[in-house]
């Protein structure tokens, strides 16, 4: 096996910097549109306690609408702000609500004079799940995947520099096995072996991922080359044959 020459070709390799990636990227947007949007609602929260005034409005349908596993109990109103704008809208409510709520009867309407459209009925508040849903996500996936992906930049770092500074010691194949690992529906395997150290110990290591063929050209007790870390032993990297 070649020495890998670039941080790239050592990448593609990394389970670690690929599935922490994925993580981190998915997770990501999911914190900061959390963040966001849990932050204007509170922004919207401010603006209601201190700007809102409240209209007189109008039932105007009432609607239930079940799915597989849950109903949920809509009304259709509308209201005229001061300045004669005339809003109609639809709101998911409880069920004690609407069933409280008759059509063509008033309801209560506070809205925001400077944008009308910004209001709320009567018993019903800020919608806080999605922004809580989405942080929580974001909160699960952006330090497991970042951490996962950190981990596989270091490993990429500490092989291309062991591939440069390492010292070279003989590695015996100990075992050569699926790693559990599929890359694009291919399988992934590992050697692992065993080397000594230059204190004369006998320390153990696992080579990168590779493609079935690869790691089958090599047998339990056959001969290789790893490079270690003087300073830290049993960090080590398969090397292959020696080019």
């Amino acid at each position: 096996m070649a020495f890998e020459t670039s941080f790239f070709d050592l990448a593609k390799k990394s389970f670690a910097f690929w599935f922490g990636g994925i993580w981190l990227f998915c997770g990501a947007p999911f914190l900061i549109i959390g963040i966001y949007v849990g932050i204007d609602t509170m922004r919207q929260q401010a603006r209601f306690r201190d700007e809102a005034q409240v209209a007189q409005g109008m039932v105007l349908t009432k609607s239930i609408r079940s799915s597989k596993d849950s109903k949920t109990y809509w009304v259709g109103y509308r209201f005229s702000a001061p300045d004669g704008t005339v809003v109609k809208a639809e709101a998911k409510v409880s069920g004690d609500l609407w069933d409280r709520l008759v059509e063509r009867e008033p309801l209560q309407v506070t809205y925001l004079p400077s944008d009308p459209w910004g209001h709320r009925i009567e018993g019903v508040g800020p919608d806080w799940m999605l922004p809580v849903i989405f942080t929580v996500l974001g909160l699960v996936f952006v330090p497991l995947g970042g951490g996962i992906f950190l981990k596989g930049v270091r490993g990429i770092l500490r092989e291309l520099r062991l591939q440069v500074e390492g010292t070279m010691a003989e590695a015996t194949v100990v075992e050569v096995g699926p790693a559990n690992v599929s890359f694009n529906g291919v399988p992934q395997w590992r050697i692992r072996y065993r080397y000594q150290d230059h204190r004369g110990r006998t320390r153990t290591g696992e080579s990168d991922l590779m493609a079935p063929e690869e790691a089958q050209e090599w047998k339990v007790d056959d001969k290789g080359v790893a490079r270690f870390d003087t300073r830290a032993p049993k960090k080590s990297i398969w090397i292959g044959r020696a080019s």
